[in-house]
C-alpha cells in the first residue's frame, strides 16, 4: 500500500516499482494498492507481472490522499486473505488502514516510512514555527497511533534517522531494519570523457562549461531558491552552468515558474538550463561534472544516490538521511540547509580543484556500488519478508 505510484514523478515512486518488479522476478506474487492520481490511469492494470489496484476519487489535491484510506482498506483486505505479507509505504495516511486490513489474517505487517517525522509526528509541523506543548503534544498523539501499530512484525528503515525516529516513537529495535533504497549501477554509471561529451551534444547541454546539475521535483523544500543565491555569488566563476533535471508541473507546491523567471535575471540569465521532466535522467547525470543537492529535509535522496552511482561528487544538505549517502570530506561536502554561503563555498571548492573532483568522484563511485546495489536492496527485502512469513506461520 502506497500513496503513489508510478507514473507519478519522485524518487520513491521509481524505486518502490524497482522493488516489486525485483520481488517479482524472484517468485514473489505482488499487488501495489495505491491512489489514482488521475483519471487517465486504469483502475486496474497489470505492470511487468505486478497487479495495480488504483483505488479513490481520481485527481490532485492535499485531501485526495485522504479520501483514499477507505478503498485502500478495503482492497487490502480483500487481498490480505491470500497474502503473506502486507507493507504499507508512507504511514501517514496508510499504517493504520493497513494494520486494520490485517485483522483476523495470518498476514504479517511491515511499515516504511518513506518521510522524516512520520513516526514521531513532528512532521505535522514541517515548515512551521511550533512551540515546545504543540511538539509534546503531537509525539503523545504519535506514540498512540504506533501503539495501535504493535502487531507490526518490521519498520523499514530507508537511513539511519529514520531508524533512531523508529526507536524513539516505541518500536523495538529488534523489529527495525536499515534497508536503504537500491538502484541499478549498471544504467547509473560514469562514462569516459568522450561519451560525455557526446552526451552533452546530444542534450544540448553546452560542451565548454562545468556542469552542475540537481535532479529532482521543482517544488518548495528542495532548496532551489539557496541554490540560486549561491550561483549569484559565483558569478566569478564564467565557465560555471546549471542543470536542473525536472519538473514541478502537477504539484501543489510547484515553484517551476518562479524559478524559471529567477533564471532570467541578473547572474543567472544564460547560466541555467530546465530540461523539464525527462525519463533519461542517467544521460544528464552522466553528462555532468558535479552535482548539489540542497534540499531542507530529506529521508534518504534517490537523486542523490544515482548521482554518485555516477560518480559525480556532490554538494548537499547536512540533514535528514543525506549523510547516510554523501560522506562528508569523502565522496563531496555537507553543508547546512538554507544557508547559501556554505553552499557556495563547497561548491568553489570543488569548481576550482579537478584533482579534488576526481577523487570524489571516484570514492562516490565505490559507495554506490557497496550500499546502493539494486540486488542487495531487493534481497534484503526478499529475505525480511520470507522471515516474516515464517514467524507469522510458528506463532
Amino acid at each position: 500500500m502506497v500513496e503513489t505510484y508510478h507514473p507519478v514523478l519522485g524518487g520513491g515512486e521509481k524505486y518502490t516499482r524497482t522493488l516489486v518488479l525485483g520481488l517479482v522476478s524472484l517468485g514473489f506474487r505482488v499487488d501495489v494498492v495505491t491512489r489514482r492520481s488521475s483519471d487517465d490511469l486504469p483502475a486496474l492494470e497489470i505492470d511487468g507481472g505486478v497487479t495495480i489496484h488504483r483505488v479513490g476519487p481520481p485527481g490532485e489535491g492535499r485531501g485526495k490522499k485522504f479520501a483514499m484510506a477507505w478503498d485502500a482498506f478495503r482492497t487490502a483486505k480483500s487481498l490480505a486473505k491470500d497474502s503473506d505479507v502486507v507493507m504499507n509505504g508512507g504511514t501517514r495516511v496508510l499504517a493504520l488502514p493497513a494494520r486494520l486490513a490485517i485483522s483476523g489474517t495470518r498476514c504479517a505487517l511491515a511499515l516504511r516510512p518513506e518521510l522524516n517525522g512520520e513516526l514521531d509526528g513532528s512532521l505535522v509541523l514541517w515548515g512551521r514555527r511550533d512551540s515546545r506543548f504543540q511538539r509534546a503534544l503531537l509525539f503523545l498523539l504519535a506514540r498512540m497511533r504506533n501503539r495501535l501499530l504493535r502487531r507490526t512484525g518490521a519498520v523499514v528503515a530507508i537511513s539511519q534517522a529514520i531508524a533512531r525516529e523508529a526507536v524513539f516513537g516505541g518500536f523495538p529495535a529488534a523489529k527495525v531494519h536499515l534497508i536503504p533504497h537500491g538502484i541499478d549501477t549498471s544504467e547509473y554509471a560514469p562514462v569516459p570523457a568522450g561519451e560525455k561529451a557526446a552526451r552533452r551534444e546530444a542534450l544540448g547541454l553546452p560542451k565548454d562549461r562545468l556542469l552542475l546539475t540537481y535532479s529532482g521535483r521543482l517544488i518548495e523544500g528542495k532548496g532551489l531558491e539557496t541554490l540560486f543565491v549561491a550561483m549569484r555569488s559565483l558569478a566569478d566563476v564564467p565557465n560555471l552552468h546549471l542543470a536542473l533535471v525536472g519538473s514541478g508541473s502537477g504539484q501543489i507546491i510547484s515553484i517551476e515558474d518562479r524559478l524559471r523567471r529567477d533564471a532570467q535575471t541578473e547572474g543567472l540569465a544564460g547560466r541555467v538550463t530546465f530540461t523539464g521532466r525527462v525519463d533519461n535522467v542517467a544521460a544528464y547525470l552522466q553528462a555532468s561534472d558535479l552535482f548539489v543537492f540542497p534540499t531542507f529535509d530529506e529521508a534518504l535522496g534517490m537523486s542523490a544516490v544515482e548521482a554518485q552511482s555516477c560518480g559525480l561528487p556532490a554538494v548537499a544538505s547536512r540533514t535528514g538521511g543525506v549523510p547516510d549517502i554523501v560522506e562528508d570530506g569523502v565522496t563531496g561536502f555537507l553543508v547546512p540547509p538554507g544557508e547559501s554561503t556554505p553552499l557556495a563555498h563547497g561548491l568553489r571548492r570543488l569548481l576550482t580543484d579537478p584533482e579534488l573532483r576526481q577523487r570524489f568522484a571516484q570514492a562516490a563511485r565505490e559507495r554506490a556500488e557497496r550500499v546502493f546495489n539494486r540486488a542487495t536492496s531487493v534481497s534484503r527485502y526478499a529475505e525480511l519478508f520470507r522471515s516474516l512469513t515464517v514467524r507469522r506461520r510458528t506463532t
